[in-house]
């Protein structure tokens, strides 16, 4: 059996490729999902102030060849890994890649993710 693993990262949305935030994550979400259903990698995208908080689980050398791609795609820019590591069992094991892009209509969880200020990405 492969070893599962796990890595969570974030990345600012290229400044050059901002127009059309909507059909950029589209794309993301078609091209990953085709390329992590063959992959055997699972996880999700958010899209929060033009920063984009990925998580993606599965073979270790799938999840590394995988963020090793994201690396060098034009549309990320300042990535950041928070934490990687094996792990025992998926916590997106039924998607191939689930993406949402936070907006004003999102108001309850943004009020969640800045009850302690202004929501920092980052932090």
């Amino acid at each position: 059996m492969r070893q599962l693993y796990r890595l969570f990262y974030y990345s600012r949305q290229n400044p050059e490729l901002r127009i059309d935030l909507d059909n950029t994550v589209r794309q993301l979400v078609d091209a990953t999902v085709r390329n992590n259903k063959d992959d055997g990698v699972t996880g999700i995208l958010v899209e929060v102030q033009n920063v984009f908080v990925q998580a993606m689980e599965g073979p270790v050398d799938s999840v590394r060849n995988t963020y090793a791609r994201i690396s060098l795609d034009r549309r990320h820019w300042d990535l950041k890994i928070v934490s990687q590591g094996p792990v025992k069992t998926r916590l997106f094991s039924d998607w191939n890649m689930c993406a949402r892009t936070l907006s004003a209509a999102d108001a309850a969880i943004l009020q969640v993710l800045g009850s302690k200020g202004a929501f920092n990405p980052f932090a």
